[in-house]
């Protein structure tokens, strides 16, 4: 009486594409993590953003405050993998919404990414650039995995063309 339709082998380059999309989505939400990895290792083993606080502001003759600047940053991370694990779920649970949470999540991401880029105090950088960087790494990923989830019209693509 009542079929799995989700069970059925999927049909045609579509649904092949939008399959690759959503384990892309699996890697952007893997990738959330590294961030928030990287401020670990570094608060605990290499120090190497609270030296950067430290000389930055002593430049200006203001104490820096590493701890500060690792709770943006863990703050910021957790944002992250929370926004990422919501737009997991949503691809997981393969609903309609998934390209809007996605597009949401990464307009979010991308925002925050480019304030830990170009925020400056005292005419430098709060944050060096890998830091950015970092927090970037899921809008790329997921940006490919949007392109993926797009739907193609008929009649368009390189088998229209004459």
């Amino acid at each position: 009486m009542f079929q799995n339709n989700r069970a059925a082998v999927p049909h045609g380059a579509t649904e092949r594409r939008k399959q690759v999309g959503h384990r892309i989505i699996g890697l952007a939400v893997v990738s959330s993590f590294v961030l928030a990895v990287a401020a670990v290792v570094d608060q605990w083993a290499g120090q190497s953003l609270a030296a950067y606080t430290v000389s930055m502001y002593g430049a200006h003759g203001v104490e820096g405050e590493p701890e500060a600047i690792y709770g943006l940053v863990h703050i910021i991370a957790g944002t992250l993998i929370v926004l990422w694990l919501l737009v997991g779920l949503a691809s997981w649970s393969r609903r309609r919404w998934t390209f809007g949470v996605l597009v949401t999540v990464a307009t979010v991401n991308a925002l925050l990414a480019l304030t830990m880029l170009f925020v400056t105090e005292y005419g430098e950088p709060i944050f060096p650039a890998p830091w950015g960087a970092m927090a970037a790494l899921p809008v790329v990923v997921g940006a490919i995995a949007a392109t993926l989830l797009t739907r193609r019209r008929r009649g368009t693509g390189s088998a229209a063309l004459p």
